[in-house]
C-alpha cells in the first residue's frame, strides 16, 4: 500500500474507509479506523479520531455512532439522493446482466466498477449476483464501441460503411456479403434485448435496421448523410413498437379483434394511447400501425385463438397462408 505523506490526507483516507467499510448494516470501530490509517503510514490516537468524526460531520457528512462493550462504532450514511443506494446498484447490476447485448467480460467489467459505489459487504453481494443467470450473451467485445462510432457518425453528419454478419449452421460469424455496407446512420435504439442502427440506404431509397452487435469494421466516412429527410423523429419513440424483431417490412394499418384479456398485452406492446373500440362483451378492436413481416405474423400466432386479422384483406389472405404453411409442416 502506498504511504502517504503525514497528517495531510487523513480526513480524504478516513473518508475511504468509512465509504468502504460501513453501510447502514455495518460499522466499524475506533481500533479498526486507527488499524487502517496505519496501513497508510498515517499515525493516530482515538482523541484526534473524534475531532476528525466531528470534522467530516461538520462538512456535511451524516455520521452515527454506537457504543458497543465500551467500544464506539461509526458509520458514514448516504448524504443525498444523488447517492445509489444498495437496492438501486442491485437493479443496475441485474440489467447489465441481464443485457444480450454486454458480453460477459463487459459484464464483470461493469459490475466490477458498481461495486466500487457501495461497502465491501454490499459488493460481496452485488458480485454475487453475476453467478445467478447463465443466459446467452453477446461475444463481441466492440459493441460499445460500436456505439460511440455511430453516434460520431451521425453528430457528424456522415455515412458509415461496415461488415455485417451472420451466423452459419457451424455456429460461426461470417460476412453477409463480400462488399462492405455504405448507409447513413439516422438513429441507434434499443429494442428486443439488443442495440439497433435504424439507418438510411442510398441505393435501395429505404431505411434500414442492423443489430449492433453483429457490425464489424466501422468506418466513418466523409461523405455527407442522405435520407435524414424521411426520417420521422416525432414518431421515433414507437418506432421500435412497430417493429417486429426489428425486421424491415412495408409500413401498414392492420385492423385486429381481440380477446378483452389480451388488453394487456396491446398496451404494452403499442402503447396506452392506441384506440380500441369495444366489440361485444368479451372483446375489443383496434388499429395498430406495423411494419409488415414474417415475424409479426409469428407474434399473432404465439397469441392464439384470442387474436384475429380483419383488414386489410391482403393482411387476412397472409395469415391464412402462414397457417395453412404450419399445419402442412405437421402433416
Amino acid at each position: 500500500m502506498a504511504k502517504l505523506d503525514g497528517q495531510r490526507p487523513k480526513l480524504l483516507i478516513l473518508l475511504k474507509i468509512l465509504n468502504d467499510c460501513t453501510d447502514e448494516e455495518h460499522g466499524i470501530s475506533i481500533k479498526e479506523i486507527i488499524d487502517k490509517l496505519a496501513g497508510y503510514d498515517i499515525p493516530a490516537e482515538r482523541k484526534s479520531i473524534y475531532a476528525d468524526m466531528d470534522c467530516l460531520k461538520a462538512l456535511g457528512y451524516s455520521l452515527t455512532m454506537e457504543r458497543r462493550r465500551r467500544e464506539a462504532y461509526y458509520t458514514l450514511h448516504k448524504r443525498d439522493k444523488q447517492d445509489l443506494t444498495i437496492g438501486e446498484l442491485k437493479i443496475l447490476v441485474d440489467a447489465v446482466q441481464a443485457s444480450r447485448f454486454v458480453s460477459e467480460n463487459k459484464s464483470r467489467e461493469l459490475i466490477g466498477k458498481l461495486s466500487h459505489l457501495a461497502s465491501r459487504y454490499q459488493a460481496a453481494q452485488l458480485r454475487r449476483q453475476v453467478y445467478l443467470s447463465n443466459r446467452v450473451k453477446s461475444i463481441n467485445e466492440s459493441g460499445f464501441k460500436n456505439i460511440d462510432k455511430l453516434h460520431e457518425a451521425i453528430n457528424r453528419n456522415k455515412t458509415i460503411t461496415f461488415t455485417y454478419l451472420k451466423w452459419t449452421e457451424k455456429k460461426k460469424l461470417v460476412p453477409r456479403k463480400p462488399e462492405p455496407y455504405r448507409v447513413s446512420p439516422l438513429a441507434v435504439t434499443w429494442s428486443e434485448e439488443n442495440y439497433y442502427l435504424i439507418a438510411y440506404d442510398p441505393e435501395e431509397k429505404i431505411e434500414k435496421n442492423f443489430r449492433v452487435d453483429k457490425m464489424e469494421n466501422i468506418t466513418v466516412t466523409e461523405q455527407d448523410r442522405e435520407g435524414t429527410a424521411v426520417f420521422n423523429k416525432d414518431s421515433f419513440g414507437s418506432y421500435s413498437s412497430r417493429h417486429f424483431g426489428m425486421f424491415n417490412g412495408q409500413e401498414v394499418y392492420v385492423k385486429l379483434l381481440c380477446a378483452n384479456e389480451l388488453a394487456g398485452v396491446i398496451i404494452d406492446r403499442f402503447g396506452k394511447d392506441i384506440p380500441i373500440q369495444k366489440q361485444d362483451k368479451n372483446h375489443f378492436s383496434c388499429t395498430v400501425k406495423i411494419y409488415d413481416s414474417q415475424q409479426f405474423i409469428g407474434w399473432l400466432v404465439g397469441l392464439g385463438q384470442g387474436i384475429k386479422i380483419t383488414g386489410p384483406d391482403p393482411m387476412v389472405e397472409r395469415m391464412k397462408e402462414a397457417v395453412r404453411q404450419l399445419q402442412a409442416a405437421y402433416l
